[in-house]
C-alpha cells in the first residue's frame, strides 16, 4: 500500500490513528502525534495478520485509556485506531432520566389499559369499586407527573431551548387560576388570584410557566394550614413578569428543599419529588429566578421571575417531552392534591 494511501485513512479516522511497519511507527495523525506513542509500547502490541479479523485490546497512552483496534491489511503493515475507553461505571445523567421517564409511561399506559376494561366489569352501583377503580387511575396520574418531571428536569438541566410564542399574558393567567380553583375547590381548598387591570403581550415559554405555576400550587395545596392559596401578577418592566404565590403554611420549610430529591435517604416520604429545583431551572431558563421565603407569621412565599424575549424564535424544547393538554394537565400537577373521585375512569378513560 502506497504511503499516500495509508496517511489518507489516518486523516478519515475519527480519533487517534496510527501505522506501524514491521512493528515500528510509520505514520500517525495529529491526534496521535499529541499522545507520542513509545516504541517501547508500539513493540509490544499484539498485531494481527493480514486475512484475520482485527484484533481489539486495552491500551494506555497520553496517560488516558483507550480501545486500540488493530487491521493488517497487507503483510508487515498494521493500522491502529484509538477509541476513549468507555467508564466502568458512568454516573446517571440526563440520558437515564430520558430512558426512567419512558419506563414510566408505559407501565402507566399498560395500568390504563387494564382499568379500562376492568372499569367496564365494575357493577355500576358499588361504590366501593368505582373508589378502588379511581384510586388506581389517580395513581396513574402521578406516574405520568413524575414522567413529565424527569422528562422537564432533563432537559434544562442540559440546557434545552424554550419554545417562546407571543401569548396574552392576562388572558392565559386568568384561565389558568380559573381552572386550577376550580379542581382545588373540590379538595377543600381555595384559590384567590389578583391580575393586572391591562391586558398585554410577551414572547414567553407558555407551556413551561404554566407547568412551573401548577407545581407551585400543587406544593402549596399539599401543605396549607387554612386551605387558602393567593396568586399575585405584576409586571417588571416592559418585559418582565412576577408570580408571586402565598399561602399559610402547616409547618416551617425545611432546611434542604430545593434538592431534596438528591439528598441520601433510608426510608421513603411522599413528596420528594423534583418540582421545586423545575421551577428554579425553568426561572433561569427565562432570564429570571425563584425565591421562596417565610415571614414570621407562618406565611410562605413563593416568588417566580420570568423575562420574555425580545422576538419570537422558532425553537422548542428538545428529549422527547409528552406535555398533557388541556384539563389532563391540571388532573396531573395536582394529582397528589386533588381527591380521587374526580379519577373515575368512566369520566376520563
Amino acid at each position: 500500500m502506497e504511503l499516500s494511501a495509508i496517511r489518507a485513512m489516518l486523516e478519515l479516522a475519527e480519533g487517534p490513528a496510527f501505522a506501524l511497519r514491521e512493528g515500528r511507527l510509520l505514520l500517525c495523525n495529529e491526534e496521535a502525534e499529541l499522545l507520542d506513542p513509545e516504541p517501547a509500547v508500539l513493540g509490544a502490541l499484539a498485531l494481527p495478520v493480514p486475512g484475520e479479523p482485527p484484533l481489539e485490546s486495552c491500551q494506555s497512552f497520553g496517560g488516558r485509556s483507550w480501545t486500540l483496534r488493530a487491521v493488517s491489511p497487507e503483510p508487515g503493515l498494521c493500522l491502529c485506531f484509538l477509541r476513549p475507553l468507555p467508564a466502568a461505571d458512568q454516573a446517571p445523567n440526563e440520558a437515564t432520566l430520558l430512558h426512567t421517564a419512558g419506563v414510566i409511561r408505559a407501565a402507566a399506559q399498560e395500568l390504563t389499559l387494564a382499568l379500562d376494561a376492568l372499569s367496564e366489569q365494575l357493577p355500576g352501583d358499588d361504590p366501593s369499586a368505582a373508589h378502588s377503580a379511581a384510586l388506581g387511575l389517580r395513581g396513574v396520574y402521578r406516574l405520568r407527573r413524575t414522567a413529565g418531571e424527569l422528562e422537564r428536569f432533563a432537559v434544562l438541566r442540559r440546557g434545552g431551548a424554550l419554545c417562546r410564542r407571543r401569548v396574552r399574558v392576562v388572558e392565559a393567567t386568568e384561565a389558568l387560576c380559573r381552572e386550577t380553583a376550580e379542581l382545588l375547590r373540590s379538595a377543600g381548598l381555595r384559590l384567590e388570584w389578583s391580575l393586572p387591570k391591562k391586558e398585554f403581550s410577551l414572547i414567553l415559554d407558555w407551556p413551561l410557566i404554566k407547568a412551573m405555576l401548577l407545581e407551585l400550587a400543587a406544593n402549596a395545596a399539599a401543605h396549607s394550614a387554612d386551605g387558602t392559596l393567593r396568586l399575585e401578577l405584576s409586571r417588571s418592566g416592559r418585559r418582565g413578569l412576577r408570580f408571586c404565590l402565598s399561602n399559610f403554611s402547616d409547618g416551617p420549610l425545611p432546611e434542604q428543599i430545593f434538592h431534596r430529591h438528591a439528598a441520601e435517604r433510608r426510608d421513603l416520604e411522599p413528596g420528594l419529588g423534583l418540582g421545586l429545583s423545575l421551577v428554579s431551572a425553568g426561572a433561569a431558563a427565562h432570564g429570571g429566578g425563584f425565591l421562596l421565603s417565610a415571614d414570621e407569621e407562618g406565611r410562605i412565599s413563593a416568588l417566580l421571575s420570568v423575562l420574555g424575549a425580545p422576538r419570537e424564535e422558532p425553537t422548542e424544547l428538545r428529549g422527547g417531552i409528552q406535555r398533557p393538554a388541556g384539563p389532563d394537565e391540571a388532573l396531573t400537577a395536582l394529582s397528589q392534591v386533588l381527591p380521587a373521585e374526580l379519577y373515575r375512569p368512566e369520566d376520563l378513560l
